[in-house]
């Protein structure tokens, strides 16, 4: 496995409760450009007419190459596993199927260059998977950057529909 650098992203979705959905993608380096954001939403609320609006936000890890590679979504399956000891478990909960979780779970490894679960097969005491050192790290830095920058994201994407909606 070959080790890639990687790029976060960052995830802005304005949607309407209808569920239509209009998204921007932006990456983040160390500035975001709130008012370019802020045009890009004026721009696309001024074509379309929705009801109620929310604007969302998601991170995730990628290659150079643009691909996308581990996300929140990904993340809480292991934080599950972690918790719960048990892959077949954690997909119960998440309603996921084996074949693309398994198949998921290797491409995420693959792309990353190194294993973020410890699978250890049944036996008489029945098998466990259990995240590596370096997987519990990722579900960590996910968790921290959550609760470190959630509120004040969330803050600031309020104040910017508040505005778009004020200027429509």
């Amino acid at each position: 496995m070959t080790k890639r650098r990687l790029n976060s992203r960052l995830f802005f979705c304005i949607y309407s409760k209808q569920s239509i959905g209009y998204c921007i993608l932006s990456r983040i380096v160390y500035n975001f450009d709130w008012n370019y954001f802020v045009l890009l939403c004026v721009i696309i609320l001024s074509i379309i007419s929705m009801n109620k609006l929310f604007i969302k936000h998601k991170i995730w890890l990628e290659t150079e190459d643009n691909d996308g590679v581990l996300g929140d979504g990904k993340c809480r399956l292991l934080k599950t596993i972690s918790e719960t000891g048990s892959l077949k478990e954690a997909m119960k909960l998440h309603k996921l199927t084996y074949r693309k979780t398994w198949d998921n779970l290797n491409k995420i490894e693959e792309m990353l260059g190194f294993a973020i679960i410890d699978r250890q097969r049944g036996g008489k005491d029945g098998g466990k998977t259990v995240l590596t050192p370096q997987g519990q790290a990722i579900v960590d830095a996910f968790d921290t950057f959550h609760l470190k920058y959630d509120v004040l994201i969330n803050q600031a994407l309020q104040e910017t529909l508040d505005n778009i909606i004020k200027h429509l």
